[in-house]
């Protein structure tokens, strides 16, 4: 009786140790993962700021290369505006931002409001 209480307490011990195996492994892999999104995102982001500094500098050399980019630009400001009319928010024309409908100046960059 003994020896099936031994094993039974070896079998018992490899088991947690070896589900113990596997919640390290499994806490260690979704640690790795987050360090390794949180490093993608800032990939995207540092892609992003420098096509948008190419866009900049380079947006009317060639109309045709930006053709896309300038339609989704257009179609994302009239959905603003259309956004902003169901609110009743004026959009400032120089920085994009919304604003009451009576303001007359911009409340993130002062400018004047029609």
């Amino acid at each position: 009786m003994d020896s099936f209480f031994d094993k039974l307490g070896d079998t018992i011990v490899t088991g947690g140790k070896a589900v113990g195996d596997k919640a390290r492994e499994l806490s260690d892999t979704t640690k790795l993962q987050i360090e390794l999104k949180r490093n993608e995102d800032i990939v995207m982001e540092e892609y992003a700021k420098l096509g948008k500094k190419y866009y900049e500098a380079h947006k009317d050399e060639d109309p045709a290369e930006f053709a896309t980019l300038e339609a989704a630009l257009r179609q994302v400001a009239h959905v603003k505006q259309q956004i902003s009319d169901v609110k009743g928010e004026k959009i400032c024309p120089k920085c994009g931002a919304a604003n009451a409908a009576d303001a007359a100046f911009c409340s993130k960059c002062g400018e004047k409001l029609d």
